[in-house]
């Protein structure tokens, strides 16, 4: 370096000795807290049982979703397939926030590729999600059938 610039060694920043602006390298500014989320569910904690709520199901729904009008909209497939959960969640008691999520998900292309008029649509919306027609499930080390296609 030329005499005329001095390099700081705390934050190696490069100053002009004279009147011109200081160059240098930024330093990356700390991470942000992350927001609490709004409920204690985690979708990635499968194996954590506990009697999802409807409230749950909502921010579990938009998670996945992204889009809480979608969620409100009650032509959207993302709304069918949270109110099929809803009634799913008391029928057919699924305690585990992944497999509720999973269970939303294929609800969701159900009702977005219109699975009534599909020509095999044989076990969809009843059941477990692994018998249903053209879903394939394997099960993890802790015990949750993850669909595999």
């Amino acid at each position: 370096l030329r005499d005329s610039k001095k390099i700081n060694e705390r934050d190696h920043s490069i100053k002009e000795s004279s009147s011109f602006p200081v160059l240098g390298w930024r330093k990356e500014p700390p991470p942000r807290p992350k927001p609490p989320t709004p409920s204690s569910v985690d979708v990635t904690e499968s194996a954590t049982f506990h009697q999802i709520t409807e409230t749950d199901l909502y921010f579990i729904a938009l998670k996945i979703t992204g889009d809480e009008a979608l969620l409100e909209n009650p032509d959207s497939p993302q709304k069918k397939a949270m109110d099929w959960c809803k009634t799913d969640m008391v029928n057919y008691n699924v305690e585990v926030a992944a497999r509720v999520a999973q269970r939303y998900v294929l609800a969701t292309l159900y009702y977005a590729t219109k699975g009534d008029s599909w020509s095999n649509s044989t076990g969809w919306l009843s059941g477990h999600e692994c018998f249903w027609s053209g879903i394939a499930c394997e099960t993890g080390s802790d015990g949750f059938p993850s669909i595999i296609y």
